[in-house]
């Protein structure tokens, strides 16, 4: 039978802002339809508090600027569209032209 932490860890489902408090059930209906198998036979995903509660006056103390955000947002293939991969286009598109 689908397993909800396995396809949590394969496809991120459930891994949202509410960390499957609020959307497991539907994920498990979801995934009892799709198997064609009852709902009471699919398990519900566990989760977990966090390991200790931060405020966000921590996080709003870090400074974050611009210089950073290429952490984030600096792997500019993931943006490329697949079918311009190894094509001129992608060259264009690493280079900051994003109008293709």
């Amino acid at each position: 039978p689908p397993d909800h932490d396995q396809m949590k860890r394969l496809t991120r489902v459930s891994m949202g802002p509410c960390q499957a408090r609020r959307c497991r059930e539907q994920v498990a209906l979801l995934m009892a339809i799709g198997a064609g198998l009852p709902a009471a036979s699919i398990g519900l995903a566990g989760y977990r508090a966090p390991v200790r509660p931060l405020p966000l006056s921590a996080l709003a103390a870090g400074g974050d600027d611009e210089a950073g955000w290429d952490v984030w947002f600096g792997i500019l293939s993931q943006w490329v569209p697949y079918a311009a991969i190894g094509t001129e286009r992608e060259d264009a598109w690493r280079a900051g032209s994003m109008h293709l």
